[in-house]
């Protein structure tokens, strides 16, 4: 008799233990690092739902967890769930970090997490473009800017994405990223690579200024990024360039004209000044004027070839005016 109550006690003792076993994040993890995926998503699922554990973070960094190696999974044959499955698992990292951000350690387990999910999701990325999905892809490179905003290439791709697909406000958002970010952040990507795939703050700057001319029409806000970008990058002779061409453009010369003076001036050394102010001067068909501005070049730097051509251009076409007039 002692004995079937003793039997009877341990088994109630197990169930109960199973019983609050199932109502903590443990089971999922139990399941999860079993293999069995379908039955840790289950766990983990409910256990979110519960008050008295959803506010802990060990559980929201489990549901994390869990969602990244279903989207791994998923990703091998590149499910359409992917993109799901790799946001809900940011989602939980995030929240980890968040209700309880003195838990040191799994802040540390969490970070190292999201890490892996970021490389999980540029992966994706890839893998989506080389099969043509563009649309996926660039919902891929937008999560892995989210799970690391400082990461200049998923913001790159994204942005290219963006314009691409015709998504503008997506690609304005990307853009501004992409600008705020300093110049620190570009030497350091930069530092690590060949300069044919180096990622450069001008060229930001300067398919962000076409855009707002060509594809929105909107002069003013072209006019406005070339002056951040040169307020920034004051040498640059392509965001000179554009700039110019947008005064002369939209009916700016005098401003084309001062633009162009001004840098000759900052720059006096410089070939490109004096070669940037002959285009003003002989868009202005202030010949004279032009003619100097590009011999001032070409004295600066004798290899300066489109100073040249532009120079003999002139002369023959003023040649040509004169054998009219004989």
């Amino acid at each position: 008799m002692r004995t079937t109550i003793m039997a009877l006690l341990t088994t109630l003792t197990t169930v109960g233990s199973l019983q609050a076993l199932a109502q903590t994040p443990a089971l999922a993890k139990i399941h999860f690092d079993s293999g069995d995926l379908t039955r840790a998503k289950e766990a983990i699922d409910k256990t979110i739902e519960d008050p008295r554990h959803n506010t802990k973070p060990k559980t929201w960094y489990y549901r994390g967890l869990i969602y990244e190696k279903l989207a791994a999974n998923a990703s091998a044959t590149q499910q359409p769930s992917t993109l799901g499955l790799l946001q809900q698992a940011h989602d939980a990292y995030r929240k980890a970090l968040t209700v309880d951000p003195d838990d040191k350690t799994v802040r540390q387990d969490t970070e190292k997490s999201l890490s892996d999910l970021h490389n999980l999701a540029m992966n994706f990325g890839v893998q989506c473009y080389q099969a043509s999905n563009k649309r996926h892809a660039l919902q891929a490179f937008v999560l892995a800017a989210a799970v690391k905003p400082t990461d200049l290439l998923a913001l790159s791709f994204a942005s290219e994405l963006a314009l691409d697909l015709q998504e503008y406000p997506q690609y304005e958002q990307l853009a501004a990223q992409l600008t705020a970010l300093p110049m620190a952040a570009y030497e350091a990507h930069n530092a690590t690579r060949e300069a044919a795939v180096h990622l450069l703050k001008q060229d930001v700057y300067g398919r962000l200024a076409l855009y707002w001319s060509q594809q929105r029409k909107n002069a003013a806000k072209a006019i406005e990024t070339c002056k951040k970008g040169l307020a920034e990058l004051p040498t640059d002779n392509t965001l000179h360039r554009i700039l110019i061409d947008l005064y002369l453009q939209n009916q700016m010369p005098a401003d084309a004209l001062a633009s162009a003076k001004a840098m000759t001036r900052q720059r006096p050394a410089d070939a490109s000044t004096f070669f940037n102010l002959g285009v003003v001067h002989e868009k202005l068909q202030q010949t004279d004027a032009a003619v100097e501005a590009y011999q001032k070049a070409f004295q600066l730097d004798s290899n300066y070839i489109d100073a040249l051509y532009n120079l003999g251009a002139l002369y023959y076409n003023r040649a040509a005016e004169i054998s009219k007039r004989l």
